[in-house]
């Protein structure tokens, strides 16, 4: 039986990801666990020190290896999220000098963590997960790709964290050359019918109806094989609108 995509990115729904299932534990213990998390909005992030994108060949393709396998990963995949995983790590993960590097990395955390059994590993990955998106974009803010990563995981975080701001911002900033910069190479594809696909969501919430359907067209027309192209055809049809 073929395993079901995860809904985290492509559709990314972060449900599982720690803090959404502290409301279920004690009161008490969810004191205790939102510590562990460490997800207080105000924490300013770590810095990168040095900016600096992968620019060796060598690197350069064994990045593109890793999101392959994290893309694939999110699309159903399982076993390709440790060797995505073990790619970011090796290219640097959360200490590298590269944004993108750093975001992926967090992303892939928050992936594991939706995906863990275990409560306090589950909370551990979500903690690192969410610093490494903070430190990416505190140190990236203009890096398309990387405010794709934040937005799309913090869109999925509950309200009482604060990131749902955030969130929007994130995604409407990509959403606005989203199409452009996939078709220009400046914006991984993937990442751009991703995008998209959310900030149509985030128009739904607003009652906008024609620009979520203008973003899910948007999307299926950059990536229709893509998750992503899945998910805004689903959107389109669900609304009974054309592609």
């Amino acid at each position: 039986m073929p395993q079901q995509p995860d809904r985290m990115i492509h559709t990314m729904e972060l449900n599982s990801v720690p803090i959404v299932v502290l409301v279920r534990v004690a009161p008490a213990m969810l004191l205790v666990l939102l510590g562990i998390t460490g997800c207080q909005p105000t924490r300013p992030a770590a810095m990168i020190a040095a900016t600096r994108p992968t620019t060796n060949p060598i690197e350069k393709a064994k990045l593109t290896e890793a999101k392959d396998l994290f893309y694939r990963s999110v699309g159903g995949d399982r076993p390709a999220l440790p060797q995505a995983a073990q790619l970011f790590a090796e290219l640097g993960g959360g200490d590298s000098s590269d944004p993108q590097i750093v975001a992926y990395t967090g992303a892939a955390k928050l992936l594991q963590a939706a995906r863990s059994a275990n409560f306090f590993e589950k909370s551990a990955l979500g903690r690192q997960g969410m610093d490494l998106e903070d430190k990416a974009v505190a140190a990236a803010p203009n890096d398309l790709e990387v405010r794709f990563l934040q937005g799309v995981t913090f869109y999925q975080l509950p309200p009482f964290l604060g990131r749902k701001q955030t969130a929007i911002a994130d995604l409407a900033y990509v959403a606005g050359v989203a199409e452009s910069a996939a078709n220009s190479g400046r914006l991984d594809p993937r990442a751009a019918a991703a995008d998209l696909v959310y900030y149509g969501k985030t128009r739904e919430e607003s009652f906008d109806g024609p620009g979520a359907l203008a973003a899910w067209r948007a999307a299926l027309r950059i990536d229709p094989d893509s998750q992503a192209g899945r998910d805004a055809l689903k959107h389109l049809s669900e609304h009974h609108a054309s592609p």
